[in-house]
C-alpha cells in the first residue's frame, strides 16, 4: 500500500500535476434555421452577459430578440433595442 498526497496522486494517475481548465462557448443562433451565426470562446470565469456585445457584433443582420439559456428555470427573452 502506497500513501500519496493529492499532488502525487494526480501525477501518478494522469501523468501531470496541472489541472485542465473549463472553457465556455457562447453562441448566437438563428431562431428559424438553427444555424450558429456567432460564437465566442472564453474561460470559465467569464459571465454570459459580458459577451452579448461580442455576439451581436458578429451577427450579419438585425437582431430582434435575445434569449438566455432556455434550460435554466429563470430564462427569459427580451427585445433588443438599438441592436445592429
Amino acid at each position: 500500500l502506497k500513501l500519496c498526497g493529492p499532488g502525487e496522486w494526480l501525477i501518478e494517475k494522469h501523468g501531470t500535476r496541472k489541472r485542465r481548465a473549463w472553457r465556455k462557448l457562447h453562441i448566437g443562433l438563428d431562431a428559424i434555421s438553427g444555424e450558429i451565426v456567432a460564437a465566442v470562446l472564453t474561460d470559465c470565469a467569464t459571465d454570459d452577459a459580458s459577451q452579448v456585445g461580442a455576439l451581436l457584433d458578429q451577427a450579419d443582420g438585425p437582431v430582434a430578440v435575445a434569449a438566455r439559456n432556455h434550460k435554466r428555470p429563470d430564462a427569459q427573452s427580451r427585445p433588443i433595442s438599438d441592436a445592429n
